[in-house]
């Protein structure tokens, strides 16, 4: 095919017809375009097409280095389908054990990419077997791919062919995203799609609808499986609170079905929500995950940048390595920046949360012996929940002729009336303004209304990611909705300004930044002092707590410095 014309001559075949619809091209459309064109644009199209064709069939160029070539035209397949870099997928496939490699002779082993795109790790995996002395057309069907999208599907079957590997290896009949549903709607689901996957035939044959046989349960033994798998899907149905379509991590289903499937695993995906046990999911996941003797590397870019650089992943990216024959607990962990990489080896950390910046835990551990010495809590225990005025997101929105700005100068009948901050509106364009309503809409924790509440942004209650958190002091007049969270209620003003200022501290600060700051992690590598009246047996609140708080912790200067610097960048950035 050298040119637009040619399309429309070859485009009546069962291959190319199946090609229209997967890339969702209408004939009549591109007939029309065709017709009407600028001819000038018209010839550098088909120009552009020659070019490709030439490009594609150029026998001096190693079949290998064609198809990288060809991924390297090609980052992002749509808004949520970004290709693994070459270099990242190559350094994924060196993690695993040569034995996966040397078996992939015999028909019945095989390497499998769950979230294919572009082929990318197909391409590693030819690689490391060239290095290997593999001869790459015995292991032609040993490398198996579940595409993430129709479009993925076109792609990763035309880098198969040009590697010279079986298209009957790449699923047809289903895509990556449809395994959590799969899972999800069947008793036991996870093992039912093992023994669908596993089945003794090539996997473009492969349904949902197949019944597999016991028998052939372990007919075929995938050697690895790896991928950068979706991370979240989002649901068609508009959420009712906030008019926003409500989403859901899916990874840790690739990860788990992964563990089931094979002898080795190496995936990529988020790294803080699962590391710290946060997010809609993965508090069971990340603690089981994080423990699992089975565990043999985390490597984790707190930067996402660092391998993906068009694409912005706020809690970073792990790679995350399992081995189904290790025995030994442990891990090796490795931690990387633009300026460093750290290698050490880490421990399961049972119920506690793993910290992720090796420079950190010699301070972490120093504030987690005070808490256990004086047999404190963490502050984490006290957070108020973010419903606990029961003011949902669009509130304001609905009871518009029953609410009212609130100012200084506007009168307020305390008797019958509270402050109510909450967004002007649900969604991401609402902002969060102070407003006067009936007490009778607070229908739920009313005794709060009598204290004080010292309140953060519930999006970012931490102060993570450079963003404020902007903590206040919520009087005993005031009720908030959504858009705040309580830390801790108080009796007095006194009590709450106390407990602000130790908040604002910089190392209560910086503790608050070594967790995830999803609600179910907030705060809970941060002691609390339990009292802030004056009568504080800690703390001299009339005097600066940062120094008090030093002292406690016995944190040496050079801790103390990194600790200021680590808080004033988060400042620079909040800017």
């Amino acid at each position: 095919m050298t040119s637009l014309e040619d399309l429309f001559r070859c485009f009546d075949t069962e291959e190319n017809r199946r090609i229209l619809k997967h890339l969702d091209l209408n004939i009549d459309v591109l007939s029309l375009i065709w017709h009407h064109i600028n001819p000038f644009v018209l010839n550098a199209l088909d120009y552009k097409i020659q070019n490709i064709n030439r490009l594609a069939q150029d026998t001096s160029v190693s079949p290998l280095q064609r198809a990288v070539t060809a991924m390297g035209k090609f980052g992002k397949l749509s808004e949520s389908e970004v290709t693994t870099p070459l270099p990242v997928a190559e350094a994924v496939i060196r993690m695993l054990s040569d034995d996966c490699f040397l078996s992939l002779r015999d028909d019945s082993c095989r390497i499998l990419d769950l979230a294919s795109k572009m082929g990318e790790f197909a391409i590693a995996v030819c690689k490391r077997c060239e290095k290997m002395g593999i001869d790459r057309s015995g292991a032609a069907a040993s490398v198996a791919a579940v595409t993430t999208s129709p479009v993925a599907y076109e792609f990763t079957r035309k880098v198969y062919r040009v590697l010279g590997l079986s298209t009957d290896s790449i699923a047809a009949a289903f895509y990556s995203r449809d395994l959590p549903e799969f899972v999800d709607q069947r008793e036991d689901g996870a093992q039912k799609l093992t023994k669908i996957l596993t089945q003794a035939k090539p996997m473009c044959e492969i349904k949902f609808t197949d019944e597999a046989a016991e028998e052939e349960e372990k007919a075929v033994k995938f050697n690895a499986v790896v991928g950068n798998p979706p991370y979240q899907e989002e649901s068609q149905a508009e959420s009712t609170r906030n008019g926003q379509k409500p989403r859901r991590n899916i990874f840790h289903y690739f990860q788990k079905q992964a563990m089931l499937l094979s002898e080795e695993t190496a995936l990529i995906f988020p790294g803080e929500r699962w590391l710290h046990q946060s997010g809609k999911g993965l508090k069971s996941f990340g603690k089981s995950l994080i423990n699992d003797v089975r565990l043999k590397k985390v490597v984790f870019y707190p930067d996402s940048r660092e391998l993906f650089p068009a694409t912005d992943i706020p809690d970073g990216i792990s790679i995350v390595v399992t081995e189904r024959t290790k025995t030994a607990s442990g891990f090796e962990y490795e931690y990387i920046t633009e300026e460093e990489d750290i290698i050490l080896q880490r421990s399961n950390p049972g119920d506690e949360l793993l910290i992720l910046n090796p420079h950190d835990i010699s301070i972490v551990e120093k504030a987690k012996a005070f808490t256990e010495n004086y047999r404190l809590p963490f502050l984490h225990e006290s957070i108020l929940p973010r419903s606990l005025f029961g003011i949902e997101s669009d509130f304001i929105e609905k009871h518009s002729d029953q609410v009212r700005l609130y100012t200084e100068e506007t009168g307020i009948d305390y008797d019958t009336e509270v402050k109510l901050l909450a967004n002007d509106q649900a969604g991401p364009a609402g902002r969060s303004r102070w407003f006067v309503v009936g007490r009778e809409h607070i229908r739920q924790n009313r005794e709060y209304l009598a204290q004080w509440q010292v309140v953060v942004s519930s999006a970012h209650p931490g102060g993570q990611d450079g963003r404020d958190n902007q903590i206040a002091v919520a009087d005993n007049h005031s009720a908030f909705g959504r858009s705040r969270v309580a830390l801790k209620s108080f009796d007095t003003k006194e009590e709450a300004e106390h407990f602000r200022d130790y908040a604002e501290s910089s190392l209560i600060r910086y503790l608050f930044l070594m967790t995830d700051e999803s609600l179910s992690s907030l705060a809970k590598l941060v002691p609390d002092v339990k009292d802030y009246s004056e009568n504080n047996s800690f703390l001299d609140f009339t005097k600066p707590v940062d120094l008090q708080l030093y002292r406690l912790m016995q944190l040496e200067d050079a801790q103390i410095r990194y600790i200021e610097s680590k808080v004033s960048k988060k400042d620079r950035e909040s800017r």
